[in-house]
């Protein structure tokens, strides 16, 4: 039966048909993150918006994440919304990359860059780690979701990142280019949260780019894959 949800406003997609919402997540009970009773009750839907806008637009208008609240959707108003009576989720609060400490410098960009749009993300507590393509894994604070707010981010030169997920402790993105990075947040980080301060992840080791140009003599990208490695068993 339909039930709740629906699509996102014109100020949030930059069109009027509601958007594309590639993925969202619905946290509810004790697992879901802290600063707002709405979050446990079910109340609020975290959403992807996958859309890439001219580059030159860096993210600006559209690609975003969105926090909005299910609250008069549970009755099926979003089937049926039409053109002339559109239904739309009311949104709380979003987030991209935008002038953000990390993002890529402008003011202008290759005219076909494939840098700029929320994607897959996981979630742990209060902290969403999101990727975010060209423009790297983003660390969010969400306890508020009026404000989210970005207290790390891994963003290499070479990035296009599809997927962030964490597991017990650490990272793993899904990297088009350069495979898997294993990321672990640490206690900087979580200070930063506490203090409500912003860091960024430090330049890699020699050790650790000594490891890196090592491996990418072994392993050589597919074109039959679009670039990805395929390891034999």
């Amino acid at each position: 039966m339909p039930y709740a949800g629906g699509g996102l406003p014109q100020v949030v997609t930059n069109d009027d048909e509601g958007g594309f919402e590639h993925n969202a997540e619905r946290p509810i009970g004790r697992d879901a993150p802290r600063g707002d009773d709405r979050y446990k009750r079910g109340e609020l839907l975290l959403i992807t918006e996958e859309d890439f806008g001219p580059a030159a637009e860096a993210c600006s208008k559209q690609g975003m994440f969105s926090i909005a609240t299910l609250k008069g959707s549970y009755n099926g108003e979003a089937w049926r919304s039409t053109a002339a009576n559109p239904f739309r989720l009311q949104v709380v609060g979003t987030w991209n990359p935008y002038k953000q400490e990390g993002s890529r410098p402008g003011p202008t960009f290759p005219p076909t860059a494939d840098f700029c749009s929320a994607h897959y993300f996981d979630l742990d507590g209060s902290i969403v780690s999101y990727a975010w393509y060209g423009e790297g894994t983003r660390f969010l604070d969400i306890s508020d979701p009026a404000h989210p707010r970005q207290i790390a981010y891994w963003r290499p030169d070479d990035t296009l990142v599809w997927a962030s997920y964490l597991y017990k402790g650490y990272v793993y993105t899904a990297d088009h280019t350069r495979g898997i990075d294993i990321l672990r947040l640490t206690a900087g980080a979580k200070a930063a949260k506490a203090a409500k301060r912003e860091v960024v992840a430090p330049a890699q080791s020699a050790a650790q780019r000594s490891f890196l140009a090592k491996m990418a003599t072994q392993l050589k990208g597919d074109p039959a894959t679009a670039g990805l490695c395929l390891l034999q068993t």
